[in-house]
């Protein structure tokens, strides 16, 4: 199983009603703050720990008590914050 989780570097915090992902690389690729919308933020936070993909769609099932599948929306998420350097995978 697969699982996924923000490095070490990288952090979630609420400001102002605004979810922000911050980090401290020194890779200029990286934006060192990212403004993220409230479903994205309240992924980030779960991925404080390592977690599944299906872990972060029974999180937003639960959260926003609607039923669907969310789990390619939730890949697609995965991948981008991968490919930018947030988010590590954990085998």
């Amino acid at each position: 199983m697969t699982y996924y989780k923000l490095y070490e570097n990288v952090w979630i915090d609420k400001v102002c009603d605004q979810y922000l992902l911050f980090s401290l690389s020194d890779d200029d690729y990286i934006p060192y703050v990212r403004r993220m919308n409230e479903a994205a933020g309240i992924l980030c936070e779960c991925l404080v720990k390592p977690c599944t993909i299906e872990d972060l769609q029974t999180l937003l099932k639960k959260t926003y008590r609607k039923p669907g599948n969310y789990k390619k929306d939730i890949k697609v998420f995965i991948q981008e914050l991968v490919k930018m350097g947030y988010i590590e995978v954990v085998e």
